[in-house]
């Protein structure tokens, strides 16, 4: 069995502490001019796990890029683990929600805070994000999953949830575009 190059490594034991934490997520590693990088992209499990995943993971990574000085400083280097010279944790557990809706996500669907269209699920999910930061024990990923599962599975012209963040709050909607007697006339 060939061993795997450092940059492989990394990505291998980001993963297994993901598994650990019942997160799931993929990982990539890559060779480049002068370097090496891991990405490994976030597709389920808490905001706490994610915070615990980054938090781990920052051992890896065996320095930082200064732009200010256009120059990479090795500030993280050990030599008792395999590191990367860029690491990237990404979250993309709203994308990995999302997928599933059924029809198109821009176009068949009208993303609302507050009354205000949003230009995409994404800014709507982002919006959902910074809301629930302010509520204790609130899982906004729990939320835009229950809001993808009603909007697949049921014949309403759409969702509505108020989310209330001390005396204020947010209401969130996500309107069908075309109801299903629309659909029907157009068959």
């Amino acid at each position: 069995m060939a061993k795997l190059s450092q940059a492989a490594q990394v990505a291998k034991n980001i993963k297994q502490v993901a598994k650990k934490y019942d997160m799931k997520v993929t990982a990539s590693s890559q060779y480049f001019s002068m370097g090496n990088s891991v990405t490994v992209k976030v597709l389920t499990g808490s905001d706490d796990d994610v915070k615990k995943l980054k938090d781990y993971a920052a051992m890896y990574q065996y320095g930082s890029f200064d732009g200010m000085t256009d120059s990479y400083n090795s500030n993280n280097v050990r030599d008792d683990i395999p590191q990367t010279k860029y690491l990237s944790i990404d979250d993309e557990r709203a994308q990995y929600i999302v997928k599933d809706l059924k029809g198109d996500k821009y176009d068949d669907y009208t993303w609302k805070v507050d009354g205000e269209k949003v230009r995409s699920w994404y800014q709507f999910a982002d919006a959902l994000k910074k809301v629930a930061s302010n509520q204790v024990g609130f899982e906004w990923f729990s939320l835009l999953k229950n809001t993808v599962n009603d909007l697949n599975n049921s014949n309403t012209s759409g969702v509505a949830f108020p989310i209330h963040v001390g005396y204020g709050g947010k209401v969130f909607q996500v309107l069908k575009n075309k109801t299903n007697q629309e659909v029907a006339l157009c068959n």
